[in-house]
């Protein structure tokens, strides 16, 4: 079975000279995640263990009830949180892949 992550896919379009499509640019979320320092990054990649992947998840769900307490819509809250914990894993995963 193949699995492609969504670097694998940028590359081939970039690969090829084709254009980003709008759902593959690089969101503020993802630019957020891997800003975080090393430790915090560090920090998030291990609580994915203890809560069986979850963790991510959680902070989305945190997130989104921040956004509904200052009147925003609760699902952009969750997504947004979700998608800066993901990339600040990922990103860890990628400078320390025996670490992470």
């Amino acid at each position: 079975m193949l699995s492609f992550t969504i670097q694998d896919i940028r590359a081939a379009y970039l690969a090829n000279g084709r254009e980003l499509p709008s759902s593959l640019q690089v969101s503020k979320a993802e630019t957020t995640g891997k800003e975080l320092s090393k430790g915090l990054r560090l920090g998030m990649t291990a609580l994915q263990g203890p809560t069986l992947g979850f963790a991510d998840e959680l902070a989305g769900l945190v997130g989104g009830g921040a956004s509904l307490m200052q009147g925003k819509s609760p699902s952009e809250g969750y997504t947004q949180a979700r998608d800066i914990y993901r990339s600040g894993v990922e990103s860890y995963k990628e400078e320390q892949p025996i670490g992470g």
